[in-house]
C-alpha cells in the first residue's frame, strides 16, 4: 500500500531515502533549507507505519545505524553546538548525544555498524569524526589540507585505525 509521507516534495533535490540491511525498515531524510524545515521518518515496511522524527530540528544528515533499522544516527547543525544523535527508529527517543567540532555535512557507516564517518562542513571541512561505537565516543581525525577523500572511500575499507596503519 501507499504510505503518506505528508508535505515532502519527491522532486527535493534535499530528500535522501535509506533502506536498513534487512529490507523491512526504510529511512526518509529531507534536509532543512531556508524555505524548509527539516524532516527526518522511519518508515516500517511490515506493517506500513511512520514516525517522524526531529521535524523542528535542523538536522545535516541521517542514516540507519544497525541492520535491522532500529536505530538511526543523525547530525543536529546547531550554529553553536552540533550534535551527534543516536535515535531509536520506533519512538524517535533521543538515546544518546554527543557534542561535535563543527556542522556535519554527512554521516556514512561500515558495514558492520560499529563506527560512522562523519564529513565535517564549515570550520573543520578538512576533517572528519570518527564516532567508534565500542569506544563511545568521536574523534576528530585531521587531514591534510592537500587530501582529498570521499566519506565512501573510507567505508569500503571496513577496517581502519586511527594511525592509518590498517
Amino acid at each position: 500500500g501507499l504510505i503518506d509521507l505528508g508535505n515532502i516534495n519527491p522532486e527535493s533535490t534535499n530528500l535522501y531515502l535509506y533502506l536498513s540491511a534487512d529490507d523491512k525498515k526504510a529511512l526518509v531524510v529531507r534536509k532543512g533549507t531556508s524555505k524548509n524545515k527539516s524532516i527526518l521518518l522511519s518508515i516500517d515496511l511490515t506493517n506500513n507505519t511512520k514516525t517522524e522524527i526531529l521535524s523542528s530540528q535542523n538536522f545535516s544528515s541521517a542514516n540507519f545505524f544497525d541492520a535491522t533499522g532500529s536505530k538511526i544516527i543523525a547530525s543536529l547543525n546547531d550554529s553553536t553546538s552540533p550534535k551527534l544523535l543516536i535515535l531509536n527508529a520506533s519512538t524517535g527517543a533521543t538515546e544518546k548525544t554527543y557534542n561535535i567540532d563543527d556542522a556535519a555535512k554527512d554521516i556514512d557507516v561500515t558495514k558492520n555498524f560499529d563506527k560512522a564517518v562523519i564529513a565535517y562542513s564549515k570550520k573543520y571541512a578538512n576533517s572528519a569524526g570518527l564516532y567508534d561505537k565500542t569506544q563511545d565516543k568521536v574523534t576528530r581525525l585531521d587531514l591534510a589540507g592537500s587530501l582529498l577523500f570521499d566519506v565512501d572511500d573510507v567505508i569500503i575499507r571496513n577496517s581502519f585505525n586511527l594511525k592509518g596503519s590498517r
